[in-house]
């Protein structure tokens, strides 16, 4: 068998490899989190919606149903605010520039093993910005999977409880 040499490159082919595919991983899981908080989003709308289509109309319902609902709105409110905390546009990191001064001076003018270890070297620096991103709008998400049953669970209450 034979042995494979540094100059060889293969190694740093397989390691580019990587950090593309781990980028890649990233930049879909941020489109995944924006997915889900859209989702939620819906859901909580409709949770409200339908809380007032499932009592029939009165001109006046107990305090209680008022505070209940009230309490609702307000964690839909934050519901609201954190998902669209989840969903605003963040600015993800490249590891190269679309920019071709820049390219030709880190990339064109060096040779492959160079170009291979600057590359290598920009996914490594990138990918944990990015992933930091991704946590970051994950924890919001959270708060909005949270307050969701609670929702669910005052309005439920509010509306199936004997007037």
């Amino acid at each position: 068998m034979e042995e494979l040499t540094i100059e060889d490159n293969t190694s740093l082919r397989l390691t580019l490899e990587e950090m593309r595919l781990a980028m890649d991983q990233r930049m879909r899981s941020g489109d995944a989190i924006d997915q889900k908080a859209n989702l939620l989003l819906g859901a909580a709308g409709l949770v409200l919606v339908l809380a007032t289509s499932l009592s029939p109309f009165r001109a006046t319902r107990p305090t209680w149903y008022w505070i209940g609902m009230a309490v609702a709105f307000a964690l839909y409110m934050i519901v609201v605010v954190a998902t669209l905390a989840t969903s605003w546009p963040r600015i993800y990191r490249l590891p190269v520039a679309a920019d071709w001064k820049d390219l030709d001076e880190s990339l064109f003018n060096k040779s492959e093993r160079d170009a291979l270890l600057v590359l290598i070297s920009s996914y490594v620096e990138q990918i944990p910005y990015n992933g930091r991103i991704n946590q970051s709008k994950a924890r919001r998400l959270r708060i909005g999977l949270v307050l969701l049953p609670a929702i669910v669970a005052i309005v439920m209450a509010v509306n199936l409880l004997p007037f």
